[in-house]
């Protein structure tokens, strides 16, 4: 692979190791507020809902974060999104031209299980690159539905891939879903 950089709009990802790596392509992608779930006359798509796991199975629960089909031409899921099920809208979403994301993990950033915290926390994703047929390790903000770093994956691509674990040191596991 030639030696280029990968773009990221945000920079949030500057010094992580997308910035000066062999990635070919860009992963210059946007982070939107959106409103209704179904704001255009083609209802969204999405598949693979994962939450904070300290709010898991509790009534109070504010939010949930999915992969959807951008628009009814996707070829696969190429948008993450924040939804609010209680409003039914998508507060968040993030997208970028040619990649295609698996199931997200969601890692709380502590234990506080006060309403406030609940986005206080890291998703995680397996990212394909169409443009370059690569894939990247990428942590999202789940606050604002931006990444925090990316990280190309060297020896091929990852297939999809669902259901993960997440694992803290020195704790217990969450399991996804």
């Amino acid at each position: 692979m030639a030696d280029s950089k990968t773009n990221t709009e945000d920079s949030a990802t500057k010094g992580s190791a997308v910035e000066g790596s062999s990635m070919e392509g860009s992963v210059a992608g946007s982070a939107v507020e959106r409103s209704a779930v179904n704001a255009a006359s083609t209802p969204l798509v999405f598949d693979y809902p994962t939450f904070n796991p300290l709010f898991k199975m509790r009534g109070d629960y504010q939010f949930f974060y999915a992969i959807a089909a951008q628009s009814s031409t996707s070829r696969w899921f190429d948008m993450a999104v924040k939804i609010d099920p209680k409003a039914g809208t998508v507060v968040k979403s993030w997208s970028s031209p040619g990649i295609f994301m698996t199931e997200f993990d969601f890692a709380p950033a502590g234990n506080s299980t006060a309403l406030a915290d609940e986005d206080d926390g890291v998703l995680i994703s397996v990212l394909y690159n169409s443009t370059s047929d690569s894939s990247l390790l990428g942590f999202f903000d789940a606050k604002e539905m931006k990444p925090i770093a990316l990280y190309p994956i060297e020896g091929g691509v990852v297939p999809f891939h669902a259901h993960g674990i997440v694992c803290r040191l020195g704790e217990e596991c969450f399991t996804n879903p």
